[in-house]
């Protein structure tokens, strides 16, 4: 019987438990990672209140910046990220989007609705589009 450490929290314990007694952790002696399974793509949705607001509130935000990059060209280069990032969001409300699971680490998020390959932002692994699943690529 030998000490070793609990890769979740560090303590010293015995290689033969079958758990961690501090945390919990569960040891497995022969088992492989669950491959991820292909999830179920949502309907397409399209809110036309939030994408039409979201576009005029770009339009005028633009023209503020366009104003302010004349009046104060380092503050208006700095802030003319903002309208852009509402337009496009607008526009993509207005198009559709689809709500996807991520077979990876299973995080749910919208996605605009012709969408091919799909980044996960939690677990930034690559997901493929076939059909009416998002199919993980290993």
């Amino acid at each position: 019987m030998a000490l070793i450490s609990c890769p979740e929290c560090g303590k010293q314990i015995s290689d033969s438990t079958p758990a961690c007694p501090h945390c919990g952790y569960l040891f497995s002696v022969n088992s492989t990672p669950a491959a991820p399974s292909p999830t179920k793509i949502g309907e397409i949705t399209q809110n036309y209140a939030v994408g039409i607001t979201m576009t005029i509130l770009g339009i005028f935000l633009l023209l503020v910046c366009l104003f302010a990059i004349i009046m104060f060209p380092l503050l208006g280069i700095f802030i003319i990220w903002v309208p852009l990032v509402m337009l496009g969001i607008g526009v993509q409300k207005i198009g559709g989007t689809r709500s996807v699971c991520c077979p990876h680490c299973g995080k749910i998020t919208d996605v605009g609705k012709n969408f091919v390959t799909y980044k996960c932002s939690a677990c930034k692994k690559r997901s493929v589009r076939q059909n009416d699943y998002l199919n993980p690529v290993l």
